[in-house]
């Protein structure tokens, strides 16, 4: 008897499971159907109307879209254009960390003198200004910082202490149908390295978030992509002017 009961009891259990996984198959069958057969193409427009289904069919939140970025110069952008911009941007690493010791593009501007009159005096305010391109074909940013140095135009110039007013700017904003922007800074420190001395460093120490968006007329931009850049760059003394 209790044979007989074990066996009805394990045949139950048998149809509840087939039962119940072919319902959570077609159930499951439904959701990625419903996901994977929108109603746009790929040479859809995106508007303000479909741009809702497209980011959920990318997996993208809707605080991907910005529409308070200026979009004067956008213009119409298909799915397929979207798609092409959203895989190439996935092949940008996430965190980004660069070294520069003097980098090129150099451009210093001395100020004043802290008296504000002599511009032939010995110590002076100097401005730094650098363009670098973050990643290769991606866009380009300025990085500026200030110290105070010493030069006696003959024989000596060395770097005294730093000074505040860092920034970080975007040069190329926009290429094509893509727009970079800096979207937060957390570090931007400016220091002095060996100050006083002929192997004086201005050092701009540095971290901040890039953003690639896909800018479309009339609706503003979808961020696309967010990067993290950190480093360090290294001005010596042939900076001082």
């Amino acid at each position: 008897m209790k044979k007989i009961f074990s066996c009805l009891m394990l045949t139950f259990v048998m149809v509840f499971s087939i039962t119940c996984t072919g319902f959570a198959s077609t159930n499951n069958a439904e959701n990625y159907n419903s996901i994977m057969n929108p109603t746009f193409t790929k040479n859809t427009l995106i508007t303000k109307d479909n741009v809702n289904e497209i980011l959920e069919y990318y997996g993208l939140d809707r605080s991907a879209l910005r529409e308070d970025m200026d979009d004067k110069s956008f213009g119409d952008v298909t799915v397929g254009d979207f798609e092409n911009a959203l895989n190439k941007a996935k092949k940008i690493p996430k965190m980004i960390v660069t070294d520069n010791n003097n980098p090129t593009n150099q451009s210093s501007t001395k100020i004043t003198s802290p008296d504000g009159n002599s511009p032939m005096a010995a110590t002076s305010v100097q401005t730094v200004t650098t363009d670098s391109e973050v990643w290769s074909g991606g866009p380009v940013v300025r990085y500026a910082c200030s110290g105070e140095a010493y030069n006696n135009y003959s024989t000596t110039k060395y770097w005294i202490g730093p000074l505040g007013g860092a920034n970080i700017l975007m040069v190329t904003g926009q290429v094509g149908t893509i727009y970079y922007a800096v979207d937060s800074i957390t570090r931007l420190i400016t220091t002095v390295q060996n100050p006083s001395t002929s192997s004086s460093k201005l050092v701009l120490d540095y971290n901040y978030k890039i953003g690639t968006y896909t800018g479309i007329k009339g609706m503003g931009g979808i961020r696309i992509a967010t990067n993290t850049v950190a480093g360090t760059n290294y001005y010596g003394i042939s900076y001082i002017q």
